[in-house]
């Protein structure tokens, strides 16, 4: 006759495999948000940049992630460093990354009052998403 074995495995071990079996909780989008730049601003490419004039988006710059009607994830903008993209002069990029709570098929990046904000869906959100600051909505 073959020898029982008794299996001990504590608690804990059990709910940590029970919470990583339920599904995502969060997800990472990586985001860069451009500020198309006129000539007279002769940023280098890989240098600092931030906005101009009244345009207020420079580092510190604080952004929010929206969805339901509520704020899920925010931060500020780090700071922006000059991209050679067109031939012309150099853009101003701002890239970060958000760690956002899953559950919803759209989200709202919001930009502030002057900057604006535009809806995403989360699948464009995963992928990695580039939107220049000039077409959010609500800009003024």
């Amino acid at each position: 006759m073959a020898k029982s074995r008794l299996l001990i495995v504590p608690v804990a071990a059990l709910s940590l495999l029970a919470v990583s079996g339920c599904g995502e909780d969060t997800f990472t989008a990586d985001i860069t948000l451009t500020s198309s730049t006129p000539v007279t601003l002769d940023y280098v490419e890989g240098g600092e940049c931030g906005g101009m004039g009244n345009d207020a988006m420079d580092e510190g710059k604080p952004w929010k992630i929206k969805a339901g009607g509520e704020t899920i994830a925010m931060g500020e903008l780090p700071a922006g460093v000059g991209v050679q993209v067109n031939p012309g002069p150099v853009d101003c990029f701002f890239q970060f990354t958000a760690e956002i709570p899953a559950g919803h098929d759209f989200y709202t990046l919001d930009m502030g009052e002057r900057q604006g904000y535009i809806e995403v869906s989360r699948e464009k959100l995963e992928e990695g998403f580039q939107i220049d600051r000039v077409d959010l909505d609500g800009r003024y």
